[in-house]
């Protein structure tokens, strides 16, 4: 007889498929975006079980590495998400995903946001990128998908990932863990809606 654990454990890996890439190196050490130079400051993996789900590095300037500073606007940042999973996603955003990233969102790039998701493969790579001036750049595969010209959608980013309501407390204390270790801004953990 199967333990109950292993039982549920077997059935998900039934269910989920074959699982997908494990997590390899990360990614570039160095981004060039508009607002310059960032450097990986952190980096992380989310996984279910024994499965990799993603991969979430965090970019900043190299002299800026306080994480009291990430929810400020003035300040340069990007997100880059690599997909490990190769199985199916949920057809839909998962919906502590949705709470943060649609509302700062315009209706149709809602719906980009939406198409994306349901589209997204193992080895897909998303950037999240915020250059003052600039706005918030949203690319697959370093194509552009959904450009603000605020920084609304990076404060969902923000919260989603190292909000004091991340998603995964894990990732987020691994995400921060070579970031000076002050207090993300309460002011990062809910965007504005879009207007």
């Amino acid at each position: 007889m199967l333990l109950p654990g292993l039982a549920l454990a077997l059935l998900l890996g039934a269910t989920l498929g074959a699982g997908g890439r494990e997590a390899a190196a990360a990614g570039p050490a160095e981004l060039a975006v508009a607002g310059g130079p960032l450097v990986r400051a952190g980096e992380a993996v989310r996984r279910l079980l024994w499965i990799d789900l993603y991969r979430v590095e965090l970019y900043l300037p190299p002299a800026r590495r306080e994480s009291r500073e990430l929810g400020r606007p003035g300040l340069a940042k990007a997100f880059r998400v690599e997909m490990l999973f190769g199985g199916e996603l949920p057809e839909t955003i998962p919906e502590e995903w949705a709470e943060k990233l649609l509302p700062p969102l315009a209706p149709a790039d809602q719906e980009t946001l939406k198409v994306t998701y349901a589209g997204l493969e193992s080895g897909d790579e998303l950037l999240f990128s915020f250059a003052p001036g600039r706005g918030t750049l949203m690319e697959v595969n370093g194509r552009p998908r959904i450009t603000t010209g605020d920084h609304r959608f990076m404060a969902g980013i923000l919260a989603l990932f190292v909000g004091p309501d991340a998603a995964s407390p894990s990732m987020r204390r691994d995400l921060l863990a070579e970031v000076a270790p002050r207090a993300v801004p309460p002011a990062t953990a809910r965007p504005a809606p879009a207007r």
